[in-house]
Order: C-alpha cells, then structure tokens, then sequence
C-alpha cells in the first residue's frame, strides 16, 4: 500500500472537511481562477477524487483538467485511485463506493479510511 499518499489524502481531507464529499468523486461548482489550497474554489471531492488529485503534484490545474477529470467513467476513476493508492479492487470498492460499504456519513468514511491505513501499517505494508 502506498502509505504516503494514503496518509496524504487523509490528512488532506480531515483538515478541509468543506472539501470533502464521500458521495461524488469530484464536484465543482464552478470553476474559478481563484484557487483554494492549489484546487478551484468549490472543489469536493470523496477519497478516490482526492487520492487522484493528490497524487499529480506537479500537474498544473486548468479549467481542461478538471473537465477531464470531472468527465471519467466511474469504474476508471476507482481503479487508478486503488491502482495509485495499490490496494487491491475489492479493498477499493469498500473505501470508494458507499453502496458496497454503506457509510453513515462522512464522518464515517474518514475513520473507516484512518482506520484502513492503520491496519495496513500493522501488517507491515508501509513505503
């Protein structure tokens, strides 16, 4: 498991819970020059979006990026996301998709996530 980006993406969306959505993979509401922690105002995103955006460090954001990345199927996003993070698909779906891991609410899905990261540490599996 990439420990490092996971820890990333946790610390990310604990301390900018206005940006956090366990429900979309990324939302914009409008797209704006003016950026907030390097992102569009109005970026939310759920663990999957977030790992996906932390992850291209060096990427500069544009107006066309986000629109791609706004545009991808689903089931791309949750596979680069468990790809990047390299957890297997099923360990991705039950982070990913609150259909097949109900979350009760956003609250939820990020201890579900620490938690996750946590046992992955114990069982050896840091960088």
């Amino acid at each position: 498991m990439n420990i490092e980006l996971a820890e990333k993406v946790l610390e990310h969306i604990k301390e900018h819970r206005e940006a956090f959505n366990i429900n979309c993979f990324i939302d914009i509401d409008d797209y704006d020059d003016y950026e907030i922690f390097g992102y569009p105002c109005g970026t939310k995103a759920c663990i999957a979006g977030w790992t996906i955006l932390l992850s291209q460090n060096n990427t500069p954001f544009t107006e066309e990026n986000f629109k791609a990345l706004v545009n991808r199927e689903w089931e791309l996003i949750r596979s680069e996301a468990s790809m990047l993070l390299d957890i297997t698909p099923d360990e991705g779906e039950n982070l990913f998709v609150p259909e097949a891991c109900p979350f009760a609410d956003d609250d939820d899905a990020i201890a579900r996530f620490e938690e996750f990261i946590k046992k992955k540490i114990k069982e050896g599996f840091k960088d």
